[in-house]
């Protein structure tokens, strides 16, 4: 597509989402291809191949057991590995989003599975190595734009691996090693260092939660409280002697959802130079969009999110916002196969291939997580939420800050 055509595309898919112009969408455009784009938490684009959808569509309706069709949709990563035109695809999904980098998480349930889910991530970034490249400072990050790469950061979502016996703290020094940089402290529920946002109580952190701030901060990783409940997040803020992030999260200003972060927050970062990103899923950014398929004429969410940024420049400043995503492709995943994932998400207790974390209904939707592709701030679009920027009146380098910049900021004060 030429970029005439491009532009033509995005005039009518936005003119009815936000007001824009198409020199708005041209200077968009051209903001974002030469800015270094980071996305502070999303999940790699893994592609749905054509044929494995035909495939499990084929073994639901014959009704086989969902086990056996969870272990068939495991295949879709070695299928990107040796079908040359699924990793086309997977190239053409990180190409259309104009992302330099993201910090996608690895599994934190111990430190064993850390470093499966690492060599598996280390893989992926050898195999396409042409494409890809680890980052594990902010050098990794600007070479990976000057070579026209996109640049993985690693984190952990949460310090489940962490347990005051045993190895205990001495085992933040194992996963920073395997390439660690970013860890939220708690996901929604309790754990060893404190309270995250859905858990009954707020206690905020405990003594430990406060020991391993401290050891993070002597290794120089990014302390994140996306997550994390009010007291703990107030508590990691006044704690680390660095700048600390709400990587991915929103307002409760705006809307009053667990996973939003109160003014008194916002505020409590920014005053000590931290950051904080803006997710996309729109049951986190408004109401009435969880527990729901989209509407066929409903492109998205881009509004919301603006709004979400334009409060946090307010009660803050543009210095401490970015965006992270908490999305990436949805592909074309069967709508019964996400309703079977959204109503695993509401039961108590273990149910694979997800468990409970403190969502009630009402509150998260997974048959809108990813975003679907074709809406206005899915992360196939992700130049769009510049155009929106560029839409709403930011300068060239406010808007650089916002899609970029600022996660480049703190990640060098914290990082290196």
């Amino acid at each position: 597509m030429n970029e005439k055509d491009d532009i033509e595309k995005r005039y009518k898919a936005l003119k009815d989402v936000i007001s824009v112009s198409k020199s708005e969408i041209e200077k968009g455009l051209e903001i974002h291809e030469k800015s270094i784009v980071c996305d502070s938490l999303c999940p790699d684009p893994v592609p749905y191949p054509e044929e494995l959808i035909i495939e499990i569509n084929k073994l639901h309706e014959t009704g086989r057991p969902m086990s056996e069709i969870n272990e068939k949709m495991q295949t879709r990563t070695e299928m990107l590995f040796s079908d040359p035109i699924v990793y086309e695809t997977y190239r053409d999904y990180w190409n259309k989003s104009g992302v330099t980098c993201i910090s996608h998480t690895m599994n934190s349930n111990s430190v064993e599975s850390a470093a499966i889910s690492i060599s598996a991530d280390n893989r992926k970034i050898y195999k396409f190595r042409d494409l890809l490249s680890r980052a594990t400072c902010v050098e990794d990050i600007i070479r990976a734009k000057n070579e026209e790469k996109h640049a993985v950061l690693l984190n952990f979502q949460n310090t489940g691996f962490l347990e005051p016996k045993g190895i205990g703290l001495n085992a933040l020094d194992i996963v920073y090693g395997l390439g660690i940089r970013v860890i939220q402290l708690t996901y929604n529920l309790r754990n060893y260092a404190g309270d995250g946002c859905t858990e009954r109580y707020e206690s905020g952190l405990s003594h430990f939660g406060v020991e391993i701030v401290e050891k993070m901060n002597d290794l120089h990783m990014l302390v994140d409280v996306g997550h994390t409940g009010y007291r703990s997040t107030l508590d990691a803020v006044e704690v680390s002697k660095d700048p600390i992030a709400y990587t991915h999260t929103a307002c409760k200003a705006i809307y009053d959802h667990p996973r939003g972060k109160t003014d008194e927050e916002i505020k409590a970062v920014s005053e000590k130079d931290g950051y904080m990103g803006i997710v996309t899923l729109p049951f986190f950014l408004a109401p009435g969009y969880a527990g729901r398929l989209p509407q066929q004429d409903e492109k998205g969410t881009l509004n919301e999110l603006l709004n979400h940024i334009d409060h946090v420049v307010n009660v803050a400043n543009v210095d401490t916002v970015g965006i992270g995503t908490d999305t990436s492709v949805r592909g074309n995943q069967p709508d019964w196969y996400r309703k079977y994932l959204d109503d695993r998400q509401f039961q108590r207790g273990f149910a694979p291939p997800r468990f409970w974390t403190g969502w009630f209904p009402g509150q998260a939707n997974l048959q809108l997580d990813p975003v679907p592709d074709d809406w206005a701030n899915s992360w196939i679009n992700w130049p769009n939420i510049t155009i929106g920027l560029v839409s709403r009146g930011y300068s060239d380098k406010e808007i650089e800050k916002i899609i970029g910049g600022n996660w480049l900021r703190i990640l060098k004060r914290v990082i290196g």
